[in-house]
C-alpha cells in the first residue's frame, strides 16, 4: 500500500467510515492487508478517498481509459520487430505530438553524434573505431 497524501477532509472521511477517533498508517495497513488489491480499492472508494489500483503490465496495456486516450502505438524495431510503446502522453487539439521511432540500438547513432553534434572529423571517428573506443557498425 502506498499513501501519497491525505487532506484533513479525507482523514475525516476515513475516521467516519471506520468509526474511529484517530487514523494511523498501521490502522490502514491492518485493515487492508488481507484484502485483494481490487477489494482495497473498493474499500477506499466507499470511504470517499480518491484511489486507483497499481496495474500489472498486461493490465496497463488493456486499460480501457488508456486505450481511449490512444496511449499505445506499435512501431517497427530493427531487431525486436513490432513493439508496443507508450505514445506521446499530452494531447493537444491542434499540434498532436507523436512517437515516430522505436528505441535506438546500442551504438546506432554514434557516427551522427560524433560528426554532427561534436564536430569530429571522419578521420577522428575512424581512429576511435580502430582503437576500439567506439563502434559505428550499426549506424
Amino acid at each position: 500500500m502506498r499513501i501519497a497524501s491525505f487532506s484533513p477532509r479525507l482523514i475525516e472521511s476515513l475516521r467516519e467510515y471506520l468509526g474511529v477517533e484517530e487514523i494511523s498508517i498501521k490502522l490502514l495497513k491492518d485493515k487492508v492487508s488481507s484484502m485483494s488489491r481490487d477489494n482495497a480499492v473498493d474499500f477506499f472508494v466507499e470511504a470517499g478517498v480518491p484511489v486507483a489500483p497499481i496495474y500489472s503490465e498486461p493490465e496497463v496495456i488493456h486499460d480501457p481509459h488508456l486505450k481511449a486516450r490512444d496511449m499505445w502505438v506499435t512501431l517497427k524495431h530493427p531487431t525486436a520487430g513490432n513493439v508496443k510503446v507508450p505514445n506521446f502522453p499530452v494531447k493537444f487539439s491542434e499540434t498532436a505530438g507523436q512517437v515516430g521511432t522505436a528505441a535506438p540500438l546500442i551504438e546506432e547513432h554514434n557516427r551522427e553524434i560524433l560528426s554532427r553534434l561534436l564536430n569530429y572529423s571522419e578521420e577522428d571517428i575512424k581512429n576511435l573505431e580502430k582503437e576500439g573506443v567506439i563502434s559505428t557498425a550499426k549506424s
